[in-house]
C-alpha cells in the first residue's frame, strides 16, 4: 500500500473520524503520562525502571502519531516509520527488562547452568532438537536475534520512504516491487526477533512468574500484533476492491486513514493494560523502611538516555565477554576454579569452548588430582609476594570519605524516611555536616554527580543482582570500614 497517497479534494471524512480518535488518544496519553510520572516519582531501581518508562511511552508515540497522520495525511509516511522504529525499540527494552528481573546476564546464566535442555520450537526444531539454556553462546545468539531488529527496522523505514519518493518523481520505477522486497526482509527479521524472544521466554518462564511477565508480554504483543495484522487485512481489502476509490478519496488514503483510526481507538485499552501490568507500586518502599530515589528530573534524564543501548549493541555484536570463562559458575568462589582446573577442566580458543580431561576427572571429581604444593607456586615453591605502595592522595580521600555518614554528598539521591523514624543526620550532626539540627524527612545532594548513571553497561552490572537504592540503615549498621 502506498502510504504517501494524496487527497483528491477536501477531507470531510477526516473531520468525522478525528473527534472520536482525538478523545481516545487524549485519554490514552493521559493515563500513560500519569503512569510515567508515578514511576519517575518512585525511581528507586533505575536499571529496571528506565526500561519500563520506555515501554510505557510506546502508547503516547502510537496514539499521537496515528492521530496526526489522520489529521495530516501528508505526514503519514514519516510518522508511520517513526512509530514502527519505536515498536522495534520497545521489543528490545522488554527483552532487557526480563534479563534485569532475573538479576542480570551473569546471574541468569549461572542459575540455569545445570538445567535440562529446552526443546526448540518450529522451525529450528526441524534440524536441532534441544537448546542449552545456560550456554552463554546460545544466549548470545538469542540476544543478537532480538537486537538486530531495532537496526533493521530503521533501514527498512528509510528505504520505504526513498522508494516512495523515487516512484513519485521518476516514471517507470517499479514501486510495488521495491515495497515487496522490503516487506520480505522486514517479515524475516521480525519473525526471527519474535522467535528469539519466545525461546528466551520459554526457557525462563518459571523464573519470571513472580514478576508477572506474562501480562507485560501480552500488553506489548497486543499493540504490536493488532497494528501489524490489521494493516495486512486492510491491504487485502484494497487488493480485493472492498476498499476502493471514491469521488473524494483514493483507496490507499482510505486504507491509511482506517489503520490510523483503529490504532487511535486501540491505544486506550492498551494504556489501561500498561497501567495494570507496569504499576509504579512495584517500586514503592516497604512500610517502615527508609529508602532512596532519584529526583524526578534526574530520573527523567536517566530514562531518556540511550548510551546503554549503544554499549549493549557493541558488546552483543562483537561478542566481547561472552565465553565460558566469564559465565563459569565457579567464578567468585575462593579456590573452586583452581580445583576444577586441577580436576580436568580445560578452556580452548580463548575461553570460547571448554572440555573435561576424562582421566583426571575419573581420578578425582571433587579435588585436585596433582600435588597441592604445585597449585601454590611454580615447582612447589611459594608464590612471590607483590609489594604495593600507598598513594597519599587516595589515603586522604579515603580518610575524608570515612567522616561522611551518608557517603558522597554529591550523589543525587533523595532520602525518604517513614513518619516517626529519626533521620541518621540527628545521630551526630556536629561531625557529619555541621548543619543545624532538624533536617528530617528528605535530603537532596548538592552539586553534580561525578558518575554518569544513565547509561550503564548491562553486563558490567550483571555480575551481581542490581542494587540501585542506597540503604542508609544498612550502611550505618555495617560500615565499609
Amino acid at each position: 500500500m502506498t502510504l504517501g497517497a494524496e487527497l483528491l479534494g477536501p477531507s470531510p471524512l477526516s473531520k468525522v473520524w478525528l473527534i472520536p480518535a482525538g478523545v481516545a488518544t487524549s485519554l490514552a496519553c493521559l493515563l500513560s503520562f500519569i503512569n510515567i510520572l508515578l514511576h519517575l516519582k518512585n525511581y528507586r531501581r533505575p536499571h529496571a525502571q528506565r526500561l519500563t518508562v520506555r515501554i510505557i511511552f510506546m502508547i503516547p508515540v502510537f496514539a499521537f502519531s496515528s492521530w496526526v497522520s489522520l489529521a495530516l495525511p501528508q505526514a503519514a509516511l514519516i510518522l508511520g516509520a517513526l512509530r514502527e522504529i519505536y515498536e522495534a525499540f520497545v521489543i528490545y527494552c522488554f527483552f532487557n527488562l526480563l534479563i534485569t528481573y532475573l538479576g542480570g546476564e551473569r546471574e541468569m546464566l549461572i542459575s540455569m547452568h545445570k538445567r535440562p535442555p529446552v526443546p526448540y520450537v518450529f522451525p529450528v526444531s526441524m534440524w536441532q532438537r534441544y537448546m542449552d539454556p545456560g550456554d552463554p553462546y546460545t544466549f548470545l545468539k538469542l540476544k543478537r536475534g532480538v537486537l538486530h531488529f531495532i537496526y533493521i527496522k530503521p533501514l527498512c523505514a528509510i528505504s520505504t520512504m526513498l522508494i516512495t519518493w523515487v516512484g513519485d518523481h521518476y516514471d517507470g520505477f517499479n514501486v510495488d516491487q521495491g515495497h515487496a522486497i522490503l516487506a520480505i526482509i522486514y517479515n524475516i527479521s521480525y519473525s526471527a526477533c519474535l522467535w528469539c524472544l519466545s525461546m528466551f521466554f520459554i526457557a525462563t518462564k518459571e523464573d519470571l512468574r513472580p514478576f508477572r511477565a506474562v501480562p507485560k508480554f501480552l500488553c506489548i504483543k497486543a499493540v504490536i500484533f493488532f497494528s501489524f495484522w490489521q494493516g495486512v487485512v486492510i491491504s487485502i481489502f484494497v487488493k480485493l476492491g472492498i476498499i476502493h476509490n471514491t469521488e473524494i478519496f483514493l483507496a490507499d488514503h482510505i486504507a491509511t486513514a482506517a489503520q490510523d483510526f483503529l490504532l487511535c481507538l486501540e491505544v486506550f485499552p492498551a494504556a489501561i493494560g500498561h497501567l495494570t501490568a507496569f504499576p509504579a507500586s512495584d517500586y514503592r518502599p516497604r512500610p517502615g523502611k527508609p529508602s532512596g530515589r532519584l529526583p524526578i528530573f534526574r530520573a527523567a534524564r536517566d530514562s531518556m538516555g540511550i548510551m546503554d543501548v549503544w554499549r549493549d549493541t557493541v558488546d552483543t555484536f562483537t561478542g566481547e565477554g561472552f565465553d565460558y570463562r566469564t559465565f563459569e559458575p565457579a567464578e567468585g568462589v575462593a579456590g573452586t576454579a583452581r580445583r576444577r582446573i586441577a580436576s580436568g577442566l580445560r578452556y580452548v580458543e580463548g575461553g570460547k569452548k571448554k572440555y573435561w580431561l576424562e582421566s583426571l576427572r575419573r581420578t578425582s571429581a571433587n579435588g585436585p588430582s596433582i600435588p597441592r604444593a604445585s597449585l601454590d607456586g611454580e615447582g612447589g615453591r611459594p608464590s612471590i609476594a607483590l609489594r604495593f605502595a600507598l598513594d597519599p592522595n587516595l589515603e586522604d580521600v579515603y580518610a575524608e570519605a570515612r567522616c561522611l555518614i551518608y557517603g558522597d554528598y554529591n550523589c543525587p539521591i533523595v532520602d525518604e524516611m517513614p513518619k516517626g523514624m529519626n533521620h541518621p543526620s540527628n545521630l551526630d550532626e556536629s561531625t557529619a555536616t555541621g548543619e543545624p539540627p532538624g533536617s528530617k524527612g528528605k535530603r537532596k545532594g548538592k552539586g553534580k554527580a561525578r558518575s554518569k548513571r544513565s547509561s550503564g553497561n548491562p553486563r558490567a552490572r550483571a555480575s551481581s543482582p542490581p542494587v540501585d537504592v542506597y540503604d542508609e540503615e544498612s550502611a550505618l549498621l555495617h560500615p565499609p570500614w
